[in-house]
């Protein structure tokens, strides 16, 4: 008797230990997915890769404890402009050292308005982007391993700034995967990534090493920012090329036109259902 009601116990906390469970991991994906609602990015699952595996980083609702720099592969940084939405990029150690952050200790956001805005700006000169909700960006992020974006979404745009501050070495990028294919029905716009590249950069110790590593990939340079139309020269200039890719990625979230894209390359929107 006495076995059979310690058993009965057992299976009881048993059952309720997998409940428990369940219900914690079915919160974790309601967070993950934006909640249906990415106007309200708090607590948006972020997915940054380290050397081996991957870990979440949450984008917690208070301003202290938004993150600034988290270190992976490259340091993924964020910035919250005054106007909304988030700066995002991932840089390299000398990058880091340009735009005065640490490329030793991981840091979170400031409180102080005005330091956002001009990191903001620096960030956009170094090859980041705006985005309007940081959960837009995972959404579609995360569709470029299976899906060809290409003018869809924001390139990547690799800079390097010689230590003299004069001039910018710039190599616009596609956003899709870095290899061709016979097989892929949609041509890049862009040049892919090349091979080696990121490797390469990753290695400099100083401006002119990251420059160089840039130069041998084929980057252009121009005597100045405001000679290259691929950076945006102001912080509004940033938001405003953010903005124009909304619709975009709208189109892309259409499973009609997502399909029609990627069977013919066809762009025709609204895409009528057969």
């Amino acid at each position: 008797m006495l076995y059979g009601t310690l058993l009965a116990v057992l299976m009881s906390a048993f059952v309720f230990k997998i409940f428990q469970t369940m219900s914690g991991l079915g919160a974790q994906a309601s967070n993950s997915q934006d909640g249906g609602d990415d106007n309200h990015d708090d607590g948006v699952v972020c997915m940054l890769p380290a050397p081996g595996s991957e870990y979440n980083q949450t984008l917690a609702g208070t301003p202290s404890a938004r993150p600034r720099t988290r270190f992976g592969w490259g340091c993924e940084t964020w910035a919250y402009p005054s106007v909304g939405g988030i700066v995002y990029g991932s840089f390299t150690a000398v990058q880091l050292k340009q735009l005065g952050l640490s490329n030793m200790e991981e840091a979170d956001r400031s409180d102080d308005p005005d330091e956002e805005d001009r990191l903001s700006a620096a960030m956009l000169r170094q090859g980041a982007h705006w985005w309007p909700r940081w959960g837009l960006y995972l959404r579609h992020s995360k569709k470029l391993r299976h899906v060809d974006y290409d003018f869809h979404f924001p390139s990547r745009i690799y800079v390097a700034y010689p230590a003299s501050g004069t001039g910018v070495w710039v190599l616009n990028c596609s956003p899709d995967k870095e290899w061709d294919s016979e097989d892929d029905v949609i041509k890049p716009s862009l040049p892919r990534v090349p091979e080696g590249l990121v490797g390469r950069r990753s290695l400099a110790l100083t401006p002119e090493e990251g420059c160089e590593a840039l130069k041998h990939f084929g980057a252009t340079f121009y005597e100045s920012v405001e000679e290259c139309e691929v950076l945006p020269k102001t912080l509004d200039e940033g938001v405003q090329r953010g903005k124009s890719y909304e619709a975009l990625l709208k189109r892309m979230e259409d499973p009609h036109y997502v399909d029609a894209w990627s069977l013919s390359g066809s762009t025709e929107w609204p895409v009528k259902n057969s």
